[in-house]
């Protein structure tokens, strides 16, 4: 053994070593077990109030030679309590050790045991510190602490120091500093830079520059670490942040931590690389506040790889963060990824088995991850969540944030945030914008720009906007889905208060098999009973799907679960056939198509697409599994462009139920079939329903159905606003198509308000009551009409006998109806405008001439001749809105009543 080499202070008590100086010191050891404490420089043993001062060690050094052998503190070992260092230099200094099971605790300092340790003002530089061996380890490059009570420093500066391990199974952790455990312990004023730390071989582990390990009671502040690298090489090897590791402490409080220009990789067979700046287990009650981290990368290469997280959280209950600023953090993998339960994931953040978590007033941008295969797995650029509950982020604002995946058969979700599994999870006020996902290879996917999440979760003013999900153009058999976020639903479902999803887009391509829901997908999980999501006040705007040769369907919402919505706004979504889309700054005008500035030298390409692919639902889709209960809702100004002739569904397209009370559909344009809905076929066991109570359906556009297109087997029901049925305006129409044998089904007041069915081949066939009678009744005209404004359980079954359709006409200009006309009734209802009126506009829009005034004969439901009045009592111009306008200042019968004052005398005396 060498222990002392220079100095050996056996106990004794207030000791004290000022302005010493020791250079190039040289020891060595050889044999099994043989032990270096300080064997170059000062050895304490159980020291009290020891103090070394303004001393400097430079040019040690040593080296141990056998199995089991180890050096601890080079320079300076000291044991006991009340001791304190202050304002020395740490310099030169290289220690080596070689033999299996050798270590180094501590290369140039060892404090151990005791209480009240204080060190100031220490520097360490240019240290070089190696361990070679079967199972050897290394921690603490500058300096070590195995434990104590009451540790304290304050001030410590450290550039240009090496720490590696080399052998299999071997550790090098602490490339400045590795604390095993301790009680009330501070650290301030850390300051490291240009520090490296390796390891070499099968399952070695490596960590970062700084490792509070583990204690009770941590007290970190302005701590800064720069210029950093942790690497690993060999089989099943793990690198472990390039600058800071906790290990099962408890109540640690952080404050103004500084990360920047920091790698952390690993290399080699299933190698896995956590934590880029900082990682956690088994962590207690853990405040942060003030982070900033930048250009930093964690990094795995070889088959079977995993690369998680810029902080790595596992196994920690009551972990708080706030004040986070992020810039250019990375992962990069290469390598066959695809793991179950594992891959590559959160490049800020990633927690498995935490409770209890809180993110709040967090600013990130050029946040990426990116993997090549084939196959890979990237989910959750920012965040990623597994097995967590109780987890809240509050004041995010992330822009520019991307995951990349290339290889045959690779995954790619959720540039933002990943929300695999757990009990809950909270979003407020967080924006998301400039989010890309992007894949490469085939039968590859991507879901979910910003947000994907599997568990309950409350979002409460959520904004995700100018973000994409595209594909490399040379991919094929591709599925695209939700360009902005994806909720799942099971036995709990989310809650959603203000979601904002604006100008996020899908750039498909001819080889995508499906591309689906340019801004949200909402999805129910497999097995479990379905509730529905809550949405109020959300804002689905200016989303689209670019063109291809693919199916493309939803360019605002896709839902195969159940939601419930209220006074929400889907608009100006669509598939466009140059441009994609509307720009918030300038809802008026069309944007080029914008291409991602994707890292790592991949890109985005648009071309034509080779042939005109199926376009559905430029506002919404229903599918068939999907359940959309709307309550005050508009959907409108939804676009399927030219190119889509065959497109159908401008506003929604209904393959499930949807249900809207007092909303509107209006403006929508569906090219093909169903400008405003499109309540089509689900499948051969599923049937299509459609509710729309007090709403208005208006102003849409398509070559077949401008305003509602109604498929076989669906089930209908309409009522205006005024709750007295489907009511048509000039040239709308509603077609419901009959395909022999099949059935369509009317439920409720159905009838062509303000027009007339056309002659088709079908007849009515039955009514079946709803509420658990299956009976086939009998039907007679009489019964039929009956129906007709009949609002309780009954089916109107329709049969085709040919094939064809029954379209719902509104009267032609110069003609008018304002009956009910049952649907059995092919009479054409429509009645000569009578004297007087103006039916220009068709339908039921009846309006008095200047002059003029009449009444409706609710009995006959018609319109008699109008009755000139006095010059001066009728409606002139744009007064004339009803049948009965009067002259500004009158009012009632004829226009003999005045409005403002009491001086009345019936039609022949002017009012006042």
């Amino acid at each position: 053994n060498n222990i002392g080499g220079i100095f050996f202070l056996n106990r004794g008590t207030q000791a004290s070593v000022s302005n010493l100086r020791l250079q190039q010191s040289k020891a060595s050891c050889t044999g099994k077990n043989c032990l270096l404490f300080a064997a170059g420089g000062l050895y304490s043993r159980d020291a009290q109030q020891l103090t070394v001062n303004a001393s400097n060690f430079l040019g040690t050094r040593a080296t141990c030679d056998g199995d089991g052998c180890t050096s601890n503190g080079v320079s300076l070992n000291v044991a006991g309590s009340n001791n304190h260092v202050a304002n020395c230099t740490f310099q030169n200094a290289d220690v080596a050790t070689s033999g299996a099971g050798g270590a180094i605790f501590g290369g140039s300092v060892y404090l151990q045991g005791g209480d009240q340790i204080t060190v100031e003002n220490i520097t360490f530089q240019n240290l070089n510190n190696t361990v070679a061996g079967y199972q050897t380890q290394l921690r603490g490059g500058g300096v070590y602490f195995p434990s104590g009570v009451g540790i304290t420093v304050l001030g410590l500066y450290a550039r240009q120091i090496w720490i590696q391990s080399i052998g299999d199974y071997s550790k090098a952790y602490g490339q400045v500093l590795h604390l095993a455990t301790g009680e009330n312990v501070v650290f301030s004023r850390v300051d490291t830079a240009n520090t490296q730390s390796y390891c070499r071989g099968s399952h070695c582990i490596v960590r970062g520059a700084f490792n509070p390990y583990g204690g009770n009671g941590l007290n970190l502040d302005s701590i800064s670490c720069a210029n950093t690298l942790a690497r690993c090489f060999g089989p099943a090897c793990k690198a472990y942040s390039a600058f800071f590791s906790l290990l099962s402490p408890s109540n640690i409080q952080m404050r103004n931590l500084a990360f920047a220009n920091g790698v952390a990789s690993c290399e080699g067979q299933t190698c896995r690389s956590h934590g880029s700046f900082m990682t956690a287990n088994q962590v207690v009650n853990s405040t942060v506040d003030g982070l900033k981290v930048s250009n930093i990368k964690l990094q795995s290469t070889g088959p079977d790889t995993v690369s998680n997280g810029g902080m790595y959280i596992s196994s920690a209950t009551n972990w708080h963060v706030s004040n986070v600023v992020a810039v250019n953090v990375t992962i990069v993998v290469k390598g066959q990824t695809f793991i179950t339960g594992v891959g590559t994931s959160g490049a800020l953040l990633f927690m498995v088995t935490a409770d209890n978590v809180t993110w709040s007033r967090v600013q990130g941008s050029e946040i990426s991850i990116s993997c090549e295969g084939p196959p890979c797995f990237a989910a959750g650029g920012v965040c990623e969540v597994a097995v967590s509950n109780g987890v809240s982020f509050i004041d995010v604002n992330i822009a520019k944030a991307t995951v990349l995946s290339n290889g045959t058969g690779s995954l790619a979700q959720a540039a933002g945030f990943m929300i695999f599994s757990g009990s809950s999870v909270l979003f407020e006020r967080v924006s998301l914008s400039d989010c890309h996902v992007h894949v490469i290879g085939a039968n590859t996917s991507a879901l979910g720009t910003g947000l994907f999440v599997m568990i309950p979760a409350v979002l409460t003013d959520f904004t995700i906007s100018n973000s994409s999900i595209s594909a490399d153009p040379s991919s094929v058999a591709v599925e695209l889905y939700a360009g902005a976020l994806v909720l799942a639903s099971g036995s709990v479902s989310s809650d959603v208060t203000r979601l904002t999803a604006r100008s996020n887009t899908i750039l498909c391509i001819d080889g995508a098999d499906l591309c689906e829901a340019a801004a949200v997908l909402l999805l129910p999980l497999a097995g479990l009973n379905l509730r529905a999501h809550v949405w109020q006040d959300a804002q689905i705007i200016g989303n689209t799907v670019s063109p291809a040769a693919a199916a493309v369907m939803a360019g605002g919402l896709s839902i195969r679960g159940m939601l419930n919505c209220s006074n929400c706004i889907i608009s100006d979504n669509g598939f466009p056939s140059q441009s994609l889309g509307l720009t918030a700054e300038n809802p008026e005008a069309e944007f080029v198509a914008r291409i991602p500035d994707l890292p790592n030298g991949w890109q985005v390409q648009l071309t034509a697409p080779s042939g005109p692919g199926k376009a559905i639902g430029a506002g919404v889709v229903v599918r068939t599994d999907g359940v959309l209960r709307c309550d005050h809702c508009s959907i409108n100004g939804n676009n399927i462009s030219s190119q889509y002739a065959a497109g159908a569904g401008g506003g929604l397209y209904v393959m499930g139920t949807l249900q809207m009370h007092a909303g509107d559909v209006r403006w929508n344009d569906g090219q093909g079939v169903g400008g405003g809905i499109d309540g089509s076929l689900g499948g051969s066991a599923t049937q299509a329903s459609v509710l729309l109570d007090k709403t208005s359906v208006e102003g849409n556009f398509a070559t077949i159905a401008a305003d509602i297109f109604i498929g076989a087997r669906a089930l209908f029901n309409a009522s205006t606003p005024e709750g007295d049925g489907l009511q048509l305006s000039r040239g709308r129409r509603v077609f419901f198509t009959l395909n022999p044998p099949e059935l369509l089904n009317l439920h409720g007041p159905i009838a062509c308000k303000a027009g007339h069915f056309q002659q088709g081949d079908w007849r009515v066939s039955s009514v079946v009551a709803e509420a658990g009678d299956s009976r086939t009744l009998n039907v007679s005209k009489e019964q039929v009409q009956n129906l007709t404004g009949f609002a309780g359980e009954a089916f109107l079954t329709l049969q085709s006998l040919a094939g064809g359709e029954i379209v719902c006409t509104a009267c032609e200009p110069g003609t008018y109806s304002i009956k009910d006309h049952p649907i059995d009734d092919l009479s054409s209802p429509c009645k000569t405008c009578p004297f007087g009126a103006n039916c220009s506009l068709g339908g039921a829009e009846v309006t008095s001439t200047a002059g003029k005034w009449g009444w409706i004969n609710t009995k006959t439901n018609t319109v008699s001749d109008l009755k000139t009045l006095a010059t001066g009592f009728g409606c002139r111009g744009e007064e004339c809105s009803s049948i009965n306008s009067c002259s500004f200042g009158r009012r009632g019968v004829l226009c003999g009543s005045c409005l403002f004052c009491s001086s009345e005398w019936f039609v022949t005396v002017p009012c006042c």
